[in-house]
């Protein structure tokens, strides 16, 4: 990913800077290739609350000193999950709130550029997971009552209702893979 470092706390592109001083800034080699067992990509961290497939909050990386902003989009959503990448970096996956009932909650951006790939409505719910990603660039996320997987281009592959339990609504509130891929 050339000196990039992506943050999974929000929708932002980040290129490593130094400042030397006002007007100057000159950049800095940054490296941060975790090793990861499927199904996250060698490399491609999900970074985020839960840093890997252990969940251990745990992603070994070297870091620039500062950062300069290279994009920004979404204005006026709210992002409350980490955001996760395709296995080879290029799209950037992220779920967020909309003020507009009907408007986009799942975004696939490209990941140097910011632009919007595709997008799609799901029940609000979906915020408050984010999307796991295999080796493949299936996606798979939870809104409402319902487990989704897609394609990375954005098509429904299944869907999975779960039932009320005891008559009580019980939804999942996103979905992690097990460190063995399942």
């Amino acid at each position: 990913m050339d000196k990039r470092i992506w943050t999974g706390l929000s929708a932002f592109a980040l290129l490593a800077c130094g400042q030397d001083g006002p007007g100057t800034e000159r950049t800095i080699e940054v490296t941060c290739t975790p090793e990861q067992d499927a199904p996250y990509a060698d490399g491609t961290a999900f970074l985020g609350v839960h840093a890997n497939p252990s969940n251990n909050d745990m992603v070994a990386c070297e870091t620039g000193l500062g950062f300069v902003e290279q994009w920004h989009v979404l204005d006026g959503m709210g992002l409350t999950q980490p955001n996760t990448f395709s296995p080879d970096g290029e799209t950037l996956y992220v779920t967020s709130t909309n003020p507009d009932p009907d408007g986009c909650r799942l975004w696939a951006l490209d990941a140097l550029s910011g632009d919007v790939l595709w997008c799609q409505s799901y029940p609000s719910s979906v915020s408050q997971g984010a999307v796991e990603v295999d080796e493949e660039g299936r996606l798979f996320f939870t809104a409402d009552a319902d487990l989704y997987s897609l394609t990375p281009d954005g098509e429904t592959r299944w869907a999975v209702h779960f039932e009320d339990v005891n008559g009580e609504e019980d939804a999942p509130w996103g979905v992690h893979f097990t460190p063995d891929g399942h």
